[in-house]
């Protein structure tokens, strides 16, 4: 066939299906036979070992320490100096009639490509002195120039021809060109905007409905539609000799539009700048973003290909998206596409695309498809790409329930994790998996075996049982489940590869969620005996508890019908008694028989009673108001008193209540108890101890809280004089009916009343109260 290059020792060779001889050699790389000579494949390591072509016609070569690498055709190049572009920056490219592609260069100047070979047009052509804009090729071998500030221009047959101002041109800044299947050209000028139509040699003005934003796209429907994008986000077609804005496309808020395609099937493509890909069909409009899957919101080129794709480049550089995806998102039978992005490694840089001219990118009549950028031009050959007709084998790769793994590929491998040692092999399981019925959460991970664009392939999805349609995966290739019913299901997966092409077949996993035991036939069984005696045992239920409730009520009646007893007893007892006293010394006829000193006595008298009875209904109101049923108040209210009351007896008095008081309440029933046993404590101090100080403390317990009252009077002891008490009596009997009202109004309320006295060392009262639930206390 054939030399190898000088020193190239073949080590290993393969011919694959198509007939190519392919050559590894010891230390000069891989090589493959065009037809013609030898060409050398850049591998990442020069000693090749091993070469194999895979199902779907993948080569794969082995390395010497440089590892594995995978060998495709390339479909994408990009033509810079080095490949003989006379300038790296491209703003404008075109073919022209007889094949050869034209370019204006952000420099200014005009190139041509003949056979491959490219060339600055003036050096053989003599073309004039303009800066070039962008370029455009009619059908008739005339390539047009527009121009920044000289106008248009059109190159034949040698000859240079050009229009201006005078000519009809309201701008001599062309940006834009267009040349229609018809033979006339669309030329936009910028400042003022306008669309002119040159036909004949004649230049028209076109009218405009509404006003017009510097135009950016020009693109031809398959009708003859001429289609206008301007870079304030509005789309217009011609209408006859005027622009009429499109309605179902112009949105206000949108940025640039930077390119237009018009596709065979009427299809109208929009790329913007940051709002993605606008598709307009059938009077129909949308848009597509990132959101969707698109690999960039910056569109500033679109080309189609002959095998139904879309090649969109834009600031992430160039992808390629299909349009059977794009129409599928587009009539909602589907939710994302999935673009194929083409970067480093297809020998793409990152690219920058010329943007706001018109045309920026071409399809050449041989199915190339060239790309402006300031890097160069880029060039993909789409039918490097061959369809792909292997549907993708897909496999089962673990079962996880809460993150353990149970069933795995290839569980007896030695190379498995020790986690997976007892988990069931997935690849030669034919029963049921059964799960526990506790589980949270059900992880199936699975794969598709394709290497030829592994990030094109598709999954879908259903757990029969469970799912009602299929499930669109994502890229995580798994699927994710809560906590399912007892019961069958199955699992069936499928996959397609970068064509299209589906495994229907996919691969199925049966699932067996075993019942709780309450699930279970016989649980049902004696669970319905169960709920019949149940029923018979909640009928007698009800009735008891009906006769409780009247009880309850009963009784709630029965306690406040003596609370509002006491509550007259306590205005018979107390304030009945101080109204009677002030009427008896205020009778007019005792006074006319008393002298002016006794007068003022008795008046003395009424005042006293007056305020020891407005103390006394302040107290009646303080116990009964449900606004002070709180700790903070109870403690403020004998804090208070005993201050008052400490200080007219001429005793100091020492004070110490808790920083922090619970919320619990405390009962008007609780508080007045207290306060009467309190104050009985406070009287027998000032009348018997013989006190300096005394010591008042509040203490917060467990079970409610502890009320002391202490004295440094003279106490008394056991001998002393005692009178008998009612009850039980688990502390020292003490003299006086005082101490044993302090103890009987403690036992009304579940408390009790402790007193502590020794001659000579003051007497300590200590009052405790249980908050707890008490039972015959509502």
């Amino acid at each position: 066939l054939g030399r190898l290059p000088d020193n190239a020792v073949a080590k290993v060779l393969l011919a694959d299906k198509s007939g190519t001889l392919w050559v590894g050699t010891a230390a000069q790389g891989l090589f493959y036979w065009t037809g013609e000579t030898f060409e050398n494949v850049p591998t990442s390591q020069s000693e090749i070992t091993c070469l194999f072509e895979d199902r779907e016609a993948n080569i794969w070569a082995g390395t010497e320490g440089g590892g594995l690498n995978l060998i495709r055709p390339r479909m994408t190049a990009l033509v810079g100096k080095e490949g003989g572009l006379p300038a790296e920056s491209v703003l404008s490219v075109t073919e022209d009639a007889a094949g050869n592609l034209w370019a204006a260069f952000q420099d200014g100047t005009v190139g041509m490509a003949k056979e491959g070979r490219w060339q600055l047009v003036n050096i053989e052509t003599n073309r004039p002195d303009f800066a070039a804009a962008c370029v455009a090729a009619d059908t008739k071998g005339g390539v047009w120039v527009g121009t920044f500030s000289r106008g248009l221009w059109r190159y034949q047959e040698g000859v240079w021809r050009a229009w201006s101002k005078t000519d009809g041109l309201a701008s001599e800044t062309i940006r834009s060109l267009l040349a229609a299947a018809n033979g006339d050209v669309w030329v936009a000028s910028s400042a003022p905007n306008c669309l002119h139509r040159l036909r004949a040699g004649q230049v028209q003005a076109m009218e405009n409905s509404t006003p017009l934003g510097p135009i950016r796209a020009l693109a031809e429907g398959a009708d003859g539609t001429i289609w206008v994008g301007t870079s304030e986000g509005q789309i217009h077609r011609l209408d006859g000799s005027t622009l009429i804005a499109e309605p179902a496309i112009s949105q206000a808020g949108l940025l640039s539009v930077r390119c237009l395609l018009a596709t065979p099937d009427g299809t109208l493509w929009i790329g913007y700048a940051g709002d993605g890909l606008g598709i307009f069909q059938n009077g129909q409009y949308q848009r597509f973003t990132a959101a969707a899957g698109l690999d960039d919101d910056y569109i500033s080129q679109i080309l189609a290909d002959d095998r139904g794709n879309l090649w969109l480049n834009g600031n992430r550089g160039l992808s390629r998206v299909s349009i059977v995806e794009l129409n599928a998102v587009f009539a909602g039978r589907a939710r994302r596409i999935k673009p194929q992005p083409y970067g480093k490694n297809d020998g793409l840089p990152a690219l920058r695309p010329a943007r706001d001219i018109c045309p920026s990118a071409c399809r050449s009549r041989d199915g190339h498809l060239w790309f402006a950028t300031h890097n160069g031009l880029v060039a993909v050959r789409p039918d490097n790409s061959p369809d792909n007709p292997v549907p993708p084998p897909l496999e089962l790769e673990q079962v996880t329930v809460e993150d353990q793994i149970v069933a795995i590929y290839q569980a007896g491998a030695p190379l498995q994790t020790r986690s997976a040692t007892n988990a069931v092999n997935l690849g030669g399981l034919n029963s049921p998996l059964r799960l526990p019925p506790d589980y949270r959460r059900l992880d199936i991970d699975f794969a598709a075996l394709s290497f030829t664009s592994p990030e094109r392939v598709q999954f879908r999805y259903r757990l029969q049982g469970f799912d009602k349609n299929w499930v669109e995966a994502d890229s995580s290739h798994h699927a994710i489940y809560p906590r399912l019913p007892a019961g069958g299901y199955q699992f069936h997966v499928i996959a397609c590869n970068n064509s299209g092409v589906w495994n229907e077949t996919g691969r199925q996993l049966r699932i067996v969620v075993t019942p709780f035991f309450w699930e279970t036939w016989w649980f049902r069984i004696g669970s319905g005996l169960i709920l019949a005696a149940l029923f018979v045992g909640s009928a007698y239920a009800v009735s008891r508890r009906r006769y409780r409730q009247k009880l309850l009520r009963l009784e709630a009646k029965r306690a406040l019908e003596q609370e509002r007893t006491r509550i007259a007893k306590d205005i018979h007892d107390d304030l009945g008694a101080s109204l009677t006293r002030i009427s008896l010394l205020s009778q007019p006829a005792h006074s006319r028989n008393k002298d002016a000193e006794t007068l003022t006595a008795s008046l003395v008298k009424i005042h006293q009673t007056s305020r020891d009875l407005t103390h006394a209904m302040g107290e009646v109101v303080w116990a009964v108001n449900p606004e002070h049923d709180t700790y903070e108040s109870l403690s403020n209210y004998l804090g208070l008193y005993a201050q008052k009351f400490l200080q007219a007896a001429g005793l100091r008095c020492r004070i110490n209540m808790p920083m922090q008081m619970p919320r619990q309440p405390v009962s008007a029933e609780i508080r007045h108890n207290l306060f009467l046993a309190f104050k009985e404590a406070l009287n027998n101090v000032a009348k018997h101890a013989e006190a300096s100080e005394v010591r008042v403390e509040l203490a917060l317990r467990d079970f409610g809280f502890e009320l002391l009252v202490a004295d440094n009077g003279k106490g008394f002891s056991r001998d002393a004089k005692v009178m008998p008490l009612t009850g039980n009596e688990p502390f020292q009997t003490l003299p006086g009916n005082g101490l044993a009202n302090m103890r009987t109004r403690l036992q009304e309320i579940g408390g009790a009343c402790e007193v502590q006295s020794e001659s000579g060392r003051g007497t300590t009262i200590t009052f405790r109260v249980n908050l707890r639930a008490r039972r015959g206390h509502p």
